[in-house]
């Protein structure tokens, strides 16, 4: 009877000491790779340590983080260890005993709540000035920010001017679809414009895109007054005041720079 019984329990344990070295030594542990593989008891969540090896741990509400390592094929010696709550200790665990660090959760990457598009504004605010005219191509858009620009979210607020009949603006290209990364710009430029917006806005242009058409009708431009176009941009408003010369309509254009916000 003895040998008999010595054999039902050596084979066992010979059993499970192979199946151990199949996925790690006991003193290595055995990572887990999906919260679903934590199944010794519900809630099981599979958890990145400091190391970047990944153990199962369960709740425990004596731990800051409600979580605690499994006693049970845990490594990098965080057995029955709390994980940290980093929110509360920045990332160490004040149950660690000899200076320990613990494991931590990952947690996914924040947006800075703090952070708006930002971006600079060049463009012709003085042009040739006959009574009626139609323009495009003298407005560019630098991204100065660190965020990207969604230029489907430009728009024509309003185009206004005491000066004359009617005033139209429209977005040249609808839709558009571009994205300005941050340092990027766009927009692109007619001759008109060319060696003036440029000189303003020297970054080399990626969405080579036009923006912005003007028409107006019978602008008296002796009135003394701009034509003032407000557009949207990323949830920014921003005004083009563009001026006429009228003592000399083919007057040299001039471009300026300004910045949002």
């Amino acid at each position: 009877m003895r040998s008999h019984f010595m054999v039902k329990v050596v084979v066992p344990l010979l059993s499970l000491y192979v199946f151990a070295c199949g996925a790690g030594s006991p003193a290595e542990g055995i990572e887990c790779i999906l919260s679903s593989h934590c199944d010794r008891a519900p809630g099981g969540e599979c958890v990145r340590a400091s190391t970047g090896k990944q153990w199962c741990a369960y709740a425990d509400s004596s731990c800051a983080s409600g979580l605690r390592h499994d006693e049970l094929d845990v490594g990098d010696g965080l057995a029955g260890l709390c994980v940290v709550d980093e929110s509360a200790d920045g990332g160490m665990d004040a149950s660690v005993a000899d200076g320990q660090v613990d494991a931590y959760v990952y947690p996914p990457e924040p947006p800075d709540a703090g952070a708006v598009p930002t971006f600079d504004v060049a463009f012709l605010y003085q042009i040739p000035a006959p009574a009626t005219y139609t323009f495009s191509g003298f407005l560019r858009i630098h991204n100065t920010g660190t965020l990207a620009i969604d230029m489907s979210t430009l728009e024509i607020v309003s185009a206004t001017s005491v000066g004359a009949n009617s005033v139209v603006a429209e977005i040249a290209t609808p839709p558009l679809t571009g994205r300005l990364e941050p340092g990027q710009a766009g927009g692109w430029l007619s001759e008109l414009a060319t060696g003036h917006v440029d000189q303003v806005l020297t970054t080399p242009v990626t969405d080579d895109v036009n923006y912005l058409r003007i028409h107006y009708d019978n602008y008296d431009w002796t009135a003394g007054v701009p034509l003032d176009i407000r557009l949207r941009l990323e949830g920014h408003e921003f005004v083009l005041s563009i001026w006429g010369n009228p003592e000399s309509p083919r007057a040299t254009p001039v471009a300026e720079r300004f910045s949002v916000p």
